[in-house]
């Protein structure tokens, strides 16, 4: 595997939430009527068709390219933002992080594929929301 960072921008997808196998994100997403939520892929990995077969059946098992990544960033944050803890936020703070917010995602595919696994570790070492990008 090889990870590269990326400069992609801000895309939308509907992310499923801990799913093992790639065939239940699709199913989890219309089960739970997800909407659309903003992310951007800061970094890809690039798998064998091997090691992807593995990762997109097995997305809950502990993968160490995942942990201490992902999360929730925001084009609207200001420096009151970073000065002060989350919940420390006043309700106008939260609201203008919230206008921008956007998930931090790693993509997982091969250099054959025509899809990517987006995944949003939240921290974790193992797939805790994930989405299928075509194309």
């Amino acid at each position: 595997m090889k990870l590269l960072n990326t400069n992609a921008g801000i895309q939308k997808a509907k992310f499923a939430n801990k799913v093992d196998h790639i065939e239940d994100i699709q199913e989890d997403i219309e089960y739970m009527e997800k909407i659309s939520e903003r992310y951007k892929i800061v970094e890809v990995a690039v798998m064998t068709e091997e090691e992807y077969n593995e990762f997109s059946t097995s997305m809950m098992a502990d993968w160490d390219f995942l942990d201490g990544k992902g999360g929730t960033d925001s084009t609207t944050a200001t420096e009151a933002h970073e000065s002060k803890r989350m919940f420390e936020w006043t309700k106008e703070e939260m609201d203008e992080f919230r206008k921008g917010a956007y998930r931090e995602c790693i993509g997982i595919t091969t250099p054959q594929a025509n899809e990517m696994i987006v995944v949003d570790p939240q921290g974790h070492n193992y797939a805790r929301y994930s989405a299928l990008v075509k194309g």
